[in-house]
């Protein structure tokens, strides 16, 4: 991808397939780890929110994901607090999809560096 994720590099383009197809799919084959709600699951908010504003994917699969999302999450519309949680929590991506390569080396840094002290005893 180009820096500005305008446009998607031809070299991704099986890998772009290959997501839409999982994505498909996704509501369908997700297994549940036990909550009331799939969408009280991270794996499946986090995924489902996250992709529904990745940039390669096209308006209509984004929009497609978030009303997966929002279906699931077995919350009334009438229930105005409900609502409001909702659509603030699903207002945004949590993964930064506009980081550049230095962002992402500067974060892994900043996390390595966090291991390194936290391995290291003080007495």
């Amino acid at each position: 991808m180009d820096n500005s994720l305008t446009r998607i590099n031809p070299i991704y383009i099986t890998v772009l397939k290959k997501l839409k197809t999982k994505f498909e799919k996704f509501d369908e084959n997700y297994k549940s780890k036990g909550a009331d709600s799939k969408f009280l699951e991270s794996d499946f908010f986090y995924f489902l929110n996250d992709f529904s504003f990745y940039p390669a994917f096209d308006i209509n699969l984004r929009s497609s994901l978030k009303k997966t999302l929002l279906k699931n999450s077995n919350y009334s519309i009438t229930q105005n607090s409900s609502k409001e949680v909702i659509e603030t929590i699903t207002s945004e991506p949590y993964y930064k999809w506009d980081k550049t390569p230095e962002d992402f080396i500067k974060e892994i840094a900043k996390k390595s560096s966090n291991l390194l002290n936290r391995s290291i005893k003080y007495n």
